[in-house]
């Protein structure tokens, strides 16, 4: 089994603590992610795109209808 090189600087990863605040400036992203409000917000007003389409939060997407197998209905039509 061949297995690819991981591409993970580990250093880097490990240096960094799970409570150290991420280097932000406001010419970074839409939010700061140290200000969990401000991320809260930020998620809660973005576009979820899923397969390439934006998804509207709450509403279900298109569904596909069951098959209908007539052979084995008892109120099959005739």
């Amino acid at each position: 089994m061949n297995k690819t090189k991981s591409e993970t600087n580990w250093e880097r990863v490990l240096a960094v603590k799970e409570a150290d605040p991420i280097p932000y400036d406001p010419e970074d992203g839409p939010y700061d992610p140290n200000d969990a409000e401000a991320t809260r917000a930020w998620f809660a007003q973005a576009d979820l795109i899923r397969k390439g389409k934006v998804v509207r939060r709450g509403k279900r997407g298109p569904q596909k209808s069951p098959r209908k197998n007539w052979s084995r209905c008892a109120s099959r039509p005739k």
